[in-house]
């Protein structure tokens, strides 16, 4: 896996309509003598495109994760009827 995005829309169907979007890129390096990779960094680019480093990552998901949980608890899921 190279990379990963996060998008919070609006909801519905329109999944055009998105409030912020993270990607999360990964990498890798192999290891000569056995051929295994492992992961080697990860950094996180925020919704406007800014670059965060890997030891802000950790900070960089806490507001996700606060903004998550409030749109969540402002939009209540629709079940079927």
């Amino acid at each position: 896996m190279a990379a990963v995005q996060f998008s919070i829309t609006k909801g519905g169907e329109d999944l055009s309509s998105v409030l912020e979007s993270y990607t999360f890129l990964f990498e890798y390096r192999t290891d000569l003598q056995t051929g295994r990779r492992s992961l080697s960094g990860m950094s996180l680019s925020g919704s406007l495109g800014q670059p965060v480093g890997a030891t802000g990552v950790k900070e960089g998901l806490d507001p996700i994760i606060k903004r998550l949980i409030l749109y969540s608890m402002h939009t209540p899921p629709q079940l079927p009827g």
